[in-house]
C-alpha cells in the first residue's frame, strides 16, 4: 500500500464523512455531483474543517490515480476561494502582548510576534534549536528553515525563563504547563 499510518487515518476520517453525505458505492461510481454534494453539505462550522475534508478526499483520489485504481479523479477542486485575512496593526499586536501578560502564553506570544513564527513552529522549537545567530525551525509541510536572530529577538532570549533540558520545547508557556524545571537564560 505504501501509505503512512497518519495518513490512512486521515483518509479514513474524511472517507467516513463522505459516505455518510454521498452514501457508500464503488470507487469509480462517484462522481463530480457526489463531489458537489459533499461540499454544499457538510455541516462544520468553520471553512478551514470543510477544506481539511476535501483536500483529504482529493489526495485519496490522486493516490487511487497513480495507483491505477481509479481512471479519473472526479474529486478534482474547483478553485477554491482566496480566503481574506487581515494584518493587525501595532496597537492591536500590543494589545495582545499586553493581555498576555497576565496569562501563561505571555513568552509565547512574545517570541511568536517578534519572531513571526506560526504557533506551531513556536511550541516545535526547542532549547538546541537556537543557535548564536539563527533558530532552526520545521516550516509548514515539514520544510526546515533557519531564521535569523535579530537584536529584538536576542533581548527576549535574554529575558524569557528557558528550559534546562536542551531537548525540551523552548516555550515556556507550555513546558511549564507540564512541570518542566525553568531557569533564565542569557545567549550571547
Amino acid at each position: 500500500m505504501g501509505l503512512d499510518s497518519k495518513t490512512v487515518e486521515s483518509y479514513n476520517i474524511a472517507l467516513n464523512k463522505f459516505t455518510s453525505i454521498c452514501g457508500t458505492k464503488p470507487v469509480n461510481d462517484y462522481t463530480r455531483e457526489d463531489y458537489h454534494k459533499f461540499v454544499n453539505e457538510l455541516d462544520c462550522s468553520s471553512q478551514n474543517t470543510k477544506s481539511v475534508y476535501t483536500k483529504r478526499i482529493y489526495a485519496l483520489y490522486n493516490w487511487m490515480l497513480k495507483e491505477r485504481i481509479v481512471t479519473t479523479n472526479p474529486m478534482k477542486r474547483v478553485q477554491e476561494k482566496q480566503k481574506e485575512f487581515k494584518i493587525k496593526t501595532k496597537e492591536e499586536i500590543d494589545s495582545i502582548i499586553e493581555h498576555s501578560r497576565k496569562t501563561k502564553f505571555y513568552w509565547l506570544v512574545r517570541f511568536q510576534s517578534i519572531g513571526g513564527f506560526r504557533i506551531s513552529e513556536v511550541i516545535s522549537t526547542r532549547v538546541k534549536d537556537i543557535e548564536k545567530d539563527i533558530i532552526r525551525v520545521i516550516r509548514k509541510g515539514n520544510v526546515p528553515n533557519y531564521i535569523p536572530i535579530t537584536q529584538r529577538m536576542k533581548n527576549l532570549l535574554s529575558e524569557m525563563p528557558i528550559p534546562e533540558n536542551p531537548d525540551n520545547p523552548l516555550s515556556p508557556s507550555l513546558t511549564t504547563a507540564f512541570g518542566v524545571s525553568m531557569h533564565v537564560c542569557v545567549r550571547n
